[in-house]
C-alpha cells in the first residue's frame, strides 16, 4: 500500500485529475509510521481534501509531512473561501472525525480559517506514538 507520503501523493494526483484544483506536496525524511497511525492520518488527509473540494471553491490544496526529533507533523491547507469558525459548519461531521482521530493518536490539532482566508490545518503527533 505504500507509506504515508506515497498515499498523500496519490490522493493529490486524483485531485489534479479532476481539474477542479491543483495539489502540491512536500516532505522531509520521515521515520517509519505504524499502520494504525498511517491509516488515521491518511483518513484525515482524505477528509480534508474532500471538504476542500466540496465546500471551499479552492484552486490549490497543499500537504506537507514533516518530522522533527520530537514530533510528526501534517500540515494541509487550501486557498478556498474558508469559513467563520463560530458558525455551525465549523463543527461538521468531517472536522469532528478529524478531531477524534487526532485525539486517539494523542496529538494536537490546530485549524486556522476565516472568510476568504482558506483553511489551514496542522496536526502534531508525538514521535513515540507513531512507531510504537
Amino acid at each position: 500500500t505504500g507509506g504515508l507520503p506515497e498515499l498523500g501523493k496519490m490522493e493529490l494526483e486524483r485531485v489534479n485529475a479532476t481539474g477542479i484544483c491543483a495539489g502540491g506536496f512536500g516532505t522531509n525524511d520521515l521515520p517509519s509510521i505504524n499502520i494504525t497511525v498511517k491509516s488515521s492520518l491518511f483518513r484525515i488527509i482524505q477528509e480534508f481534501i474532500q471538504n476542500s473540494i466540496k465546500h471551499s471553491g479552492c484552486r490549490q490544496i497543499t500537504i506537507c509531512l514533516h518530522a522533527s526529533d520530537r514530533a510528526f507533523c501534517v500540515t494541509i491547507e487550501d486557498d478556498g473561501k474558508g469559513f467563520d469558525m463560530n458558525m455551525a459548519p465549523a463543527e461538521g461531521i468531517g472536522l469532528s472525525n478529524i478531531r477524534r482521530r487526532v485525539k486517539m493518536l494523542k496529538g494536537d490539532y490546530i485549524l486556522k480559517t476565516g472568510i476568504d482566508k482558506g483553511v489551514k490545518m496542522r496536526i502534531t503527533i508525538p514521535l513515540d506514538q507513531i512507531n510504537s
